[in-house]
């Protein structure tokens, strides 16, 4: 399982590459659990750290994911907590044709502590910068599962903003929703139903609040559920709901 960026991250990632210099974010995410395309990876508490670097179109950047507690366990009994059981590597290229951002990538995914094989997709994704940023990713995966996952979304900030000091301020809420369908190949190796069918459907809800200008706090609520009902049938919970907080340092 791995990071999925929001629309509105892609967007943020895509226009930051386009600068002649350096430019990037460092980011330390709660959840209090881990949903990947509706799967409940991880039940309890993680935290997920990410670093970002943009330049001229190229951005790279690593993401893991750390077990707080010991609701799983890692091979041979031992305790999972305070282990990271997922660390992804990301690189890209992304081009502005008109309103779109463009971006191709390909990200490596390990999984320690787990005894689960590493993984890697490519990616290409398309963020329109109109009302609800509309978005078309491709995810194919040229390792383990070599399947092809498709998703679309859109995000839109609801109007206004609060002001609550000179240093603190509370941007407008952040609502996006995307969908997801995969071939049988994906489908197979991820759910294990063996054609292709409509994945998840996943709502998010975000308040970014800047503190100075180059630090946001931004808790979270987030909605998951399986879309197919003969995928549904293969899990005991077809939908999840999860919350978490991030703080983000833009440089």
């Amino acid at each position: 399982m791995r990071l999925n960026l929001t629309m509105m991250t892609v967007a943020v990632l895509a226009s930051t590459a386009f600068s002649g210099c350096i430019t990037g974010y460092a980011d330390v995410t709660w959840n209090s659990r881990y949903v990947w395309r509706a799967l409940d990876c991880v039940d309890e508490s993680v935290l997920q750290p990410s670093v970002w670097l943009a330049c001229r179109g190229f951005t790279g950047g690593v993401w893991g994911s750390m077990e707080l507690t010991d609701v799983n366990e890692a091979p041979g009994g031992d305790e999972r907590e305070m282990k990271f059981t997922e660390v992804d590597f990301y690189l890209s290229y992304a081009r502005q044709c008109g309103p779109a951002f463009i971006t191709a990538g390909i990200g490596d995914y390990a999984y320690p502590n787990t005894g689960s094989n590493s993984t890697a997709e490519l990616s290409l994704v398309t963020a329109f910068g109109v009302p609800l940023t509309p978005t078309l990713s491709l995810y194919r995966d040229i390792k383990e599962a070599d399947g092809l996952y498709t998703s679309i979304g859109i995000s839109q900030a609801v109007p206004g903003a609060w002001q609550a000091s000179g240093a603190i301020c509370v941007s407008a809420p952040v609502i996006s929703a995307s969908a997801g369908y995969g071939n049988s190949l994906h489908n197979g190796f991820y759910y294990g139903y063996s054609e292709a069918a409509p994945c998840d459907l996943t709502l998010n809800a975000s308040v970014p609040v800047s503190v100075g200008s180059a630090l946001y706090v931004t808790p979270a609520a987030h909605y998951a559920m399986l879309l197919d009902g003969d995928i549904k049938d293969l899990f005991e919970d077809d939908s999840q709901t999860w919350g978490g907080v991030s703080a983000t340092w833009y440089f």
